[in-house]
């Protein structure tokens, strides 16, 4: 597992604004998809309020790599964070992930239309 900067060791409802928070645990998401095919949702970045957008920059994010061999139901994440950014190993899927405080990918939806800059200085 790859995780970047930007770790944060505070629970996500402790450490984002009411709203923020909000906004993310009501965005749709694919319950308990098991790999990418499964996901059927997605966010579109430019549909997010600008606080969001600042918060989602922040988040960890984490390879798909061959150590996630049950899918999205490996325990490879921290539920105390909640919520990350979700890449596949070959960079060309982007999700958007809940935990629900689990250790694996909850609640997972495509992101689309990220900024062309958002993957600089994150990749570890």
């Amino acid at each position: 597992m790859s995780i970047v900067k930007n770790y944060l060791d505070q629970p996500a409802y402790d450490r984002l604004t009411i709203d923020t928070y909000n906004e993310f645990i009501n965005l749709e998401l694919t319950r308990k998809p098991y790999r990418g095919e499964d996901v059927y949702t997605t966010i579109d970045y430019n549909n997010l309020s600008t606080d969001a957008k600042i918060e989602l920059n922040k988040l960890p994010v984490v390879v798909l790599d061959e150590k996630w061999t049950d899918g999205f139901f490996s325990y490879m994440l921290d539920g105390n964070q909640q919520f990350y950014i979700l890449i596949s190993d070959d960079m060309e899927e982007i999700y958007f992930c809940d935990t629900q405080g689990y250790e694996y990918a909850r609640y997972v939806s495509f992101i689309e239309n990220l900024p062309e800059t958002f993957f600089i200085d994150k990749v570890a």
